[in-house]
């Protein structure tokens, strides 16, 4: 059935448990970390990438006056003060979009007390999402909490924004790979 297939799928069991006269049990078992998340879903370079929603402090569009660029890079002059802004392709090393728009969709990360003004290519929602693990070659070690299905036939991959952060701020990031969408089913 379906739903052996779905428990199947994320890595759990059923085991059934049955008492004459009393009735069955059936207990499903599914590893806490398949369970899912609740992520925004962003679009970068072609690609789709899960930020976790407990990072998300605010999503916006900005205008160009709301950006100051000097010798320390480009800032968003929001409400709270100059906050660093960076586009994600950019951080992660992957082509920026050819379509820049006007205002740039930025989305507010909070980790800790640090901030960070994400420009993305545009959003696709807060989605519930299954978290998969990652192969070992898929993706630069420490970025990403694993592959998101996201659909039928499109996967991402979910951001670690604290490793992200952490590696914008010492200047580690490097070109990472992303899943493609024909390539999963």
């Amino acid at each position: 059935s379906s739903v052996i297939e779905t428990i199947r799928a994320l890595d759990g069991a059923v085991e059934c448990e049955s008492t004459p006269g009393k009735g069955t049990v059936f207990i499903i078992r599914i590893p806490a970390a398949r369970v899912g998340s609740r992520a925004l879903l962003v679009r970068a370079a072609d690609a789709v990438f899960g930020i976790p929603s407990r990072f998300v402090e605010k999503v916006t569009r900005i205008a160009g006056a709301e950006i100051q660029t000097n010798e320390n890079g480009s800032h968003w002059l929001s409400p709270h003060g100059p906050v660093p802004l960076g586009g994600l392709a950019e951080m992660l090393g992957l082509p920026a979009s050819e379509n820049p728009g006007a205002q740039p969709v930025v989305v507010l990360l909070r980790a800790g007390e640090t901030r960070h003004a994400l420009v993305v290519d545009s959003l696709l929602g807060m989605r519930q999402v299954v978290v998969r693990d990652l192969s070992p070659v898929a993706a630069a070690p420490g970025l990403f909490g694993g592959c998101i299905v996201i659909g039928e036939g499109e996967a991402g991959l979910l951001l670690d924004p604290n490793a992200l952060l952490a590696r914008k701020a010492t200047g580690a990031l490097r070109r990472v790979a992303t899943p493609r969408s024909d390539s999963v089913r």
